[in-house]
């Protein structure tokens, strides 16, 4: 078995270094940003982003999919609720949102998705909002009656059965059951066949280390550990495939820095490239990642020649460098 292992690593090591010293992917995608607003969806927008990729790779078109589709069939349907343990060691029940980017891309596969134009994020979102802040005013409700702080798993069990018999009617309230839905599930479902999910993780036999906050914040001990997924990342992204890649925002420059955002949550995004810095041993690979937070604009700079410029829009990401690779948990890719 150590053997095995070693000659796996051996592979990976010398794949990396055969590889070009940039890939830029991007052709592979379809254009516009996304926002997946104040929900814990980025592992559906993820997916979905690598699934656009898959399609428009292998030549069958263009398409722009429906994350809220994969959302609330994957996420909204399969969790009516999860428990999160406050500082004080309290829990509380929240509406679940998170998921897994393998689950989330098993489940297209097998049963398609539709295409935005026929579930747009943003009348989804609009709709969902709603129903939260409904669920929040009957929370609220709940706790002043019992002269709690917040929505408490062991006092509110009216509650809880209220999100049970919620899940299981999500999907028809937000996504409807129409004919059209169902066709056009069907023949997004037609061109992802031949498609093959393929994943590493963190864990014993699992590919990747495992790490903790403190190693990504030493630069030295995250590149060592995280050689792993960097060569993974390289030799993929090398071989003409994009990756969803999953990773842990503590002490990562950048994105733990947003206060707009949970410090320490997981969050998913897709890898589309890397460009290498540096020679010989002191080189350093950065990739290049497509977020769904959306974006903001710059103003258009100074006309050129006497032509004016359009604005500027530009997404709301950072780059993850070898350096830091360590806080990544789990990648994702389809082939071919």
């Amino acid at each position: 078995m150590i053997a095995l292992v070693l000659s796996a690593l051996l592979v990976l090591a010398s794949a990396a270094s055969a590889a070009p010293a940039s890939v830029d992917l991007t052709e592979q995608f379809t254009g516009g940003l996304r926002d997946q607003g104040a929900t814990g969806s980025c592992h559906a927008f993820a997916s979905i982003s690598l699934l656009e990729a898959a399609i428009k790779r292998r030549g069958q078109g263009e398409d722009w999919l429906s994350s809220a589709d994969l959302f609330v069939r994957v996420a909204l349907q399969n969790g009516a609720y999860e428990i999160v343990t406050l500082k004080d060691g309290s829990m509380i029940v929240t509406q679940k949102e998170g998921g897994k980017a393998d689950a989330d891309l098993e489940f297209a596969l097998e049963n398609g998705v539709a295409r935005a134009e026929t579930v747009p994020w943003g009348v989804f979102y609009a709709a969902y909002v709603q129903y939260r802040q409904e669920r929040l005013a009957e929370c609220q409700n709940l706790s002043a009656k019992s002269k709690n702080p917040g929505c408490r798993q062991d006092t509110f069990e009216e509650y809880v059965e209220r999100l049970q018999k919620d899940a299981a009617n999500r999907e028809k309230k937000f996504l409807g059951d129409s004919k059209v839905l169902a066709e056009d599930r069907a023949k997004i479902k037609a061109k992802f066949k031949g498609l093959t999910l393929q994943s590493k993780r963190m864990g014993f036999l699992r590919s990747f280390d495992e790490a903790s906050a403190t190693d990504v914040a030493d630069p030295g001990v995250c590149r060592e550990k995280g050689s792993k997924q960097t060569a993974a990342l390289v030799e993929t992204l090398a071989a003409n495939l994009p990756a969803v890649i999953c990773f842990n925002m503590a002490n990562l420059p950048g994105w733990g820095k947003d206060k707009t955002k949970k410090d320490g949550a997981s969050h998913c995004v897709t890898a589309y490239g890397y460009s290498t810095s540096g020679q010989g041993a002191a080189a350093r690979k950065s990739f290049r990642l497509r977020n769904s937070w959306g974006g903001f604009v710059l103003p258009a700079a100074a006309p050129i020649n006497g032509v004016p410029q359009e604005p500027r829009v530009c997404p709301i990401t950072f780059d993850i460098d070898e350096d830091h690779a360590c806080a990544i948990q789990g990648m994702f890719w389809l082939t071919p």
